[in-house]
């Protein structure tokens, strides 16, 4: 009888240590998930409050569609949370159908930020872009995810407004080009 129970107990012991094993690794994993989710969370916001856009149009635009070329030149600067990174430059062309009637329309585009003085780059890829006209200027907003480099999956929003001072000119020689002030946001990992 004896050895009946201790043969027994035995087995016990070791499905117990086999159901310890399952149970350690389910908790280990979860706590993983867990944790990342908490990180995420806690990851503060960058954000860079200075910079500047500048679009320039070849040819200038007028209240006709025309296929034009678009080359955007622009910095962000001030950063915070930006881990070492104080400020970054970008530029970039974009050529189609556009006129002084659609200058806040953007379809989905990159752009590939260069920081200082780290003198890294993010590629992010912008996917939405609204757009306000607010006390005579155009304010676009565009969201998106940093597809590569520094801050990798991290969502960014970038706010611009752009001064239409001088919109006149699209019934007459047409506007050559647009500028104006822009801030920067790096949040969390995108949900999407």
């Amino acid at each position: 009888m004896i050895p009946l129970i201790k043969n027994n107990f035995a087995k016990l012991c070791q499905l117990s240590a086999f159901a310890c094993a399952i149970t350690a690794a389910t908790i280990g994993v979860d706590f993983i998930g867990t944790k990342s989710n908490v990180q995420a969370q806690l990851i503060p916001l960058t954000i860079c409050p200075s910079g500047t856009e500048t679009a320039i149009y070849s040819p200038p635009l007028t209240n006709q569609v025309q296929n034009t070329t678009v080359t955007i030149a622009g910095s962000v600067g001030g950063c915070v949370n930006a881990q070492g990174i104080t400020s970054g430059t970008y530029s970039f062309s974009i050529t189609g159908a556009t006129s002084c009637n659609n200058i806040g329309f953007f379809p989905t585009y990159e752009i590939t930020y260069t920081w200082a003085p780290t003198n890294q780059t993010s590629l992010v890829r912008y996917t939405t872009t609204e757009t306000n006209v607010i006390g005579g200027n155009i304010v676009l907003v565009s969201y998106g995810t940093v597809n590569s480099g520094v801050f990798q999956n991290r969502s960014v929003t970038r706010t611009i407004t752009l001064a239409t001072t001088d919109i006149n000119a699209c019934s007459t020689q047409g506007l050559s080009f647009i500028t104006g002030p822009q801030t920067l946001t790096i949040g969390p990992a995108s949900p999407l």
